[in-house]
């Protein structure tokens, strides 16, 4: 179709992994809490080397001067959960594929900037906090350096643009198959829009002229906003999910073999510097997704916003999506 650009897959097949990955007991490990400076700060082992995979490698930092008479406080038989970002897409594929090893009723610490009240005050955590089991009494809030002992380290069952075990997704859908699905939509296209949304990475100016054309040709529009936690995931079942690039299609991996439409205001807001990454979510849990650079004009920015552009071709944007889409439904 003229003016979109096609992202072609890559093969990741050597980066999926079957089954899980090691969970181990440390029996001494050393803890300093996250901090604004964000130095000497993350999960070592006593003798001051950090442990891998324990955080994300930008939230990891070296160890400075720490001695023991420093340490402030001592907890036992805890569950690492790693870091625990409060932005919807990294929650969802980083701190969550943490949590394939979890047993509830454990105790569990997490290395987050933030208080564990303001996190629960956030609807996506609180959900998942209590999808997976997670009560607000088993979140150890730590706020000195401590020492560990017989901590519950799983080693993170994907790290992005890296590898990812087929537990993860595994993990999510059985869980997820236990949870009644409210959404009754079925065998529909739903244009999932960013309208509506008060910040972000980026806006979409004319989304409004582009829904309006969907809707005309039945297209199912709805607005990230106006979609309940328990349905950003079940939609996915049965139906062709279509969206502009966000954290919102990572719901795509709580169902096996969805299918979806991703497109990009350009290659920095695309999956291009990540492809591995949405490949690997995709191989790994059987689902069909497609990506495409879309012609687009930069526009004054939107206050609350990073950058903002405008659909230069929306008549054109349709009838792809519609091609598109019917290719999905018969592939």
């Amino acid at each position: 179709m003229k003016n979109l650009i096609e992202l072609d897959p890559i093969d990741v097949r050597d980066s999926v992994f079957e089954g899980a990955p090691e969970v181990r007991v440390i029996r001494r490990s050393l803890y300093i809490p996250f901090h604004e400076s964000r130095e000497s700060c993350g999960l070592y082992y006593i003798h001051k080397e950090p442990l891998e995979d324990a955080v994300p490698k930008r939230f990891m930092n070296n160890i400075s001067d720490i001695s023991s008479r420093k340490l402030s406080e001592t907890h036992s038989d805890l569950y690492w959960g790693g870091y625990l970002d409060p932005h919807y897409g990294h929650f969802c594929i980083e701190t969550l594929s943490n949590l394939w090893g979890y047993k509830r009723g454990q105790k569990i610490i997490f290395h987050t900037l933030f208080g564990i009240e303001q996190l629960l005050s956030l609807p996506w955590i609180s959900y998942y906090f209590e999808f997976f089991g997670i009560e607000k009494d088993n979140i150890v809030e730590v706020s000195g350096i401590s020492n560990i002992k017989n901590l519950t380290f799983s080693k993170p069952s994907f790290k992005i643009n890296e590898y990812i075990y087929n537990c993860f997704p595994s993990f999510l859908q059985e869980v997820k198959s236990k949870r009644k699905n409210t959404f009754l939509l079925k065998g529909k296209i739903i244009y999932v829009s960013r309208r509506g949304l008060k910040s972000g990475t980026y806006s979409i100016i004319n989304e409004n002229i582009l829904e309006e054309a969907l809707k005309r040709i039945g297209v199912v529009v709805v607005r990230v906003d106006d979609i309940k936690i328990e349905d950003q995931t079940s939609m996915f079942e049965n139906n062709i999910v279509v969206s502009f690039s966000g954290s919102f299609l990572h719901n795509s991996i709580f169902v096996k073999n969805s299918r979806g439409i991703c497109y990009c205001v350009d290659e920095i807001h695309s999956p291009e510097f990540s492809r591995k990454t949405f490949h690997m979510l995709d191989y790994s849990s059987g689902s069909s997704f497609k990506y495409f650079i879309v012609d687009v004009d930069k526009n004054a920015t939107e206050a609350g916003f990073g950058s903002s552009f405008l659909i230069k071709n929306i008549e054109n944007l349709v009838e792809h999506m519609l091609v598109t889409a019917e290719t999905l439904k018969t592939s």
